[in-house]
């Protein structure tokens, strides 16, 4: 799915300048809305003096001493403990979460794919959130200290209970990731596919069966067949990329019932061999 007219080495080349940008975009959100919340919440006394650190590289660069400030020690010793847990859920959560599903929402909407710098941008931020959110849930989950050590705190919710729910959509949001939000924002940059993503084509085709945004097979046969024969072409190679889909999940769903039956069938002949081994000791 490549736009017209992009050029997917001014986005190698832009690539960096684009990261620093997009994390700050989606790392001060996230300490704002912890800061933003507890003032609402009466555990601070202002919603936007958040700490920004020294003005070392690595501080400008990475943003490593941005803090919330906010005093969750205190605030628990004074019984606050519903408020603590509604700060600490405001950073991933409000700052992150609802964003990065913002912004996934919209990187498919045929506004965006036709604008491929704006795509590429929402690329980056959908990554970073989702970066904020793996962060915390599973990476941090069981550490002293942090949003989710706070939130456990205050509200008393199991961490195992937390930890099998975020961290299930967790990596279900990375799988999504890798499957869908990139390869597809890569395309309308007009960086080209590889054939093992003909699955992820063939779904992208049915979702715009008429407004095709070009494959590298479209791109071929539009330079062999011009404008008119250059729609019938991308409709032809998304049907081949549906039926070598359709054959590589068959095979893969055969494999894996011939692995379920094999091992259902040794489980089964375990006693049977006990058994046997069992006689033999006694004669």
């Amino acid at each position: 799915m490549k736009a017209s007219g992009s050029n997917p080495w001014a986005f190698v080349i832009a690539t960096p300048v684009i990261m620093w940008l997009v994390h700050y975009l989606a790392y001060l959100p996230h300490e704002y809305a912890h800061s933003v919340t507890a003032w609402i919440v009466g555990i601070k006394p202002q919603p936007g003096n958040i700490t920004w650190g020294d003005s070392s590289l690595i501080n400008i660069m990475l943003a490593t001493q941005v803090d919330e400030n906010v005093d969750y020690s205190a605030a628990l010793a004074a019984g606050k403990d519903w408020q603590v847990a509604l700060v600490a859920f405001a950073g991933p959560g409000l700052g992150n979460a609802v964003p990065y599903l913002v912004c996934r929402w919209l990187i498919f909407k045929d506004s965006i794919a036709a604008r491929p710098w704006v795509a590429y941008i929402l690329l980056w931020y959908v990554f970073f959130g989702l970066a904020n959110i793996y962060d915390y849930i599973p990476m941090r989950m069981f550490t002293d200290g942090g949003d989710v050590h706070h939130f456990l705190l205050g509200s008393g919710i199991s961490e195992w209970l937390v930890y099998g729910i975020v961290g299930n959509l967790a990596v279900l949001a990375i799988v999504d990731f890798y499957r869908s939000v990139l390869p597809f924002a890569l395309g309308v940059a007009g960086f080209r596919q590889p054939s093992g993503r003909a699955g992820l084509r063939a779904h992208r085709c049915d979702a715009h069966p008429v407004r095709l945004l070009r494959d590298s097979g479209a791109d071929r046969a539009r330079r062999h067949q011009r404008a008119d024969g250059a729609h019938l072409a991308a409709h032809h190679s998304c049907h081949l990329d549906r039926d070598l889909a359709t054959q590589r999940f068959d095979a893969a769903t055969a494999y894996t019932t011939d692995t379920i039956a094999t091992i259902d069938s040794s489980v089964a002949r375990g006693p049977h061999r006990l058994r046997q081994a069992e006689c033999a000791e006694n004669r």
